[in-house]
């Protein structure tokens, strides 16, 4: 059996009076940083009838109670979805003076979102010691105190450091519960339903999102930040009652705090040999000695790297992050005809949608086509964003014709984006690495990203503050049509 993914298969093939006393239980925990093998079960003839009860396994007890506690769990993504999402609606009221935080330069804008982002830059770092030092639930809900915190300094705030605190804070909590979730997802659920429950992750964070966008123009800031604080606490009284990783447990021999974790996790009390295979995957993956700097010398490992590295950029300077939390300044800026936050709600809708529809085309369309064609739509609607902020910086008198572009152009920009540069970086990452090096490279590239995140959001209204609009978004269709010619000479 390969270490790489721990699979038990429980048979209990009695009878009672013609009947089925047991059912056949298939039960998987996913490691982290394993990569996953197909693994045949062989069934006895004589539990045929049993195998036909588990053509609904989606429905069967162990995997409800997988997916309530996923459900539980990714409340923390919902949470970082609404700290992500408040920020473009109150940047647009902090620009028109719509709150009673007071603002000395505009500059502070760009900080409040790049604070965010520079807090980010420590989270894969925290995130990665707190999950083997105190476990995998444990640091998900020690990440939620620093949410906690952050909002209530949001909602008593009337300075603009104080927000940016707050947004600091923020950074490295969100980062610290993304880099956790999906470990301890993969390592409490079944592979049957792993993909599924993995998509619960950006779904509630698009969904915290989305609701941010609604609200925040309706209501002030108290009241927003009280309703993010409740939506913590739901998560926390929740979640402190759902298992710990059995996995974590074997890593620190605590056999019976295993046994009891496997046992909820997979409706039955025969987990002796689940553990013991646990075991043997722990043991493997300890007796191999790990050399960080000779992971990074080997050509394979080295080739890997620069290539997710270069769709990482790809992914980073396309602008992405400046239309996820500047979109509603952007529309302001653009004088449409639509309402900024009903614009804003708009975009994330169609993020949405579009994000439902990437799952099937990232596996059906083929990487670099799909890499390539959204690469060139992106710059394409980058360089329409462009011309319109270019041609109203010049006054061309006839702009007001052209106020619907923008809104265009950004609802091209979100599902060109998502479709193709947005989902397949963490494709690419997940099938680049081999397993003893993800864990190292993804850090650092997650550092990269944050790193590289705060750059723009801060450069962004500043250029385009002092010197046009249009600049960075002729910057960032440039990036995006360099990403076309490094995926056309980089061989797959």
């Amino acid at each position: 059996m390969d270490s790489s993914e721990v699979k038990t298969l429980f048979e209990m093939d009695s009878y009672e009076n013609g009947k089925i006393k047991n059912e056949v239980f298939k039960s998987s925990i996913v490691i982290e940083n394993f990569s996953t093998e197909t693994e045949s079960n062989e069934v006895s003839v004589e539990s045929k009838k049993i195998r036909n009860v588990m053509k609904n396994h989606h429905f069967s007890k162990q995997h409800c109670v997988q997916y309530g506690i996923s459900l539980i769990v990714t409340l923390s993504a919902f949470a970082t979805g609404m700290q992500f999402g408040w920020i473009g609606p109150t940047l647009h009221k902090l620009m028109l003076n719509e709150t009673n935080i007071q603002i000395d330069n505009s500059s502070g804008i760009s900080w409040i979102a790049g604070n965010l982002k520079l807090g980010g830059i420590f989270g894969p770092f925290l995130g990665s010691f707190l999950a083997d030092a105190c476990g995998r639930k444990t640091t998900i809900l020690l990440a939620a105190f620093p949410l906690l915190i952050a909002w209530f300094i949001i909602c008593i705030a009337n300075k603009i450091y104080q927000l940016c605190i707050a947004e600091f804070i923020s950074g490295v909590a969100t980062q610290t519960i993304f880099t956790i979730l999906p470990i301890y997802i993969g390592e409490i659920v079944s592979p049957k339903i792993r993909g599924t429950l993995a998509m619960f992750i950006p779904l509630q964070f698009y969904m915290g999102f989305l609701l941010e966008n609604i609200i925040v123009p309706k209501i002030s800031v108290m009241f927003n930040s009280v309703i993010a604080i409740l939506v913590i606490l739901l998560l926390l009284c929740s979640f402190c009652w759902m298992p710990e990783s059995p996995y974590y447990f074997l890593m620190k021999n605590h056999s019976e705090k295993a046994a009891r974790s496997l046992r909820v996790l997979t409706q039955t009390d025969y987990v002796e040999a689940k553990m013991e295979t646990i075991k043997d995957a722990i043991d493997t993956k300890r007796e191999i000695k790990i050399d960080f700097l000779k992971l990074y010398k080997d050509p394979i490992n080295l080739c890997s790297f620069w290539i997710v590295l270069g769709v990482a950029s790809l992914h980073q300077f396309c602008g992405f992050v400046v239309v996820l939390l500047y979109a509603q300044v952007i529309l302001e800026l653009a004088d449409t005809p639509i309402d900024a936050n009903l614009g804003g709600s708009i975009l994330s809708a169609v993020g949405i949608l579009v994000y439902f529809v990437s799952i099937i085309s990232v596996d059906n369309w083929g990487r670099r086509p799909l890499l390539i064609i959204s690469s060139i739509t992106t710059a394409v609607s980058l360089i329409m964003i462009g011309l319109y902020f270019h041609l109203k910086r010049f006054n061309y008198e006839n702009i007001s014709s052209f106020s619907i572009v923008p809104v265009i152009a950004l609802i091209l920009f979100k599902i060109s984006y998502g479709l193709g540069i947005g989902p397949l970086f963490f494709v690419y990452s997940s099938e680049m690495f081999n397993t003893h090096f993800k864990s190292y490279a993804m850090c650092l590239l997650y550092s990269y990203m944050s790193l590289t995140n705060f750059i723009i959001v801060k450069m962004f209204y500043i250029i385009a503050e002092f010197y046009g609009e249009f600049y960075p978004f002729y910057f960032f269709a440039f990036c995006s049509l360099c990403g076309t010619l490094f995926r056309f000479f980089q061989l797959d």
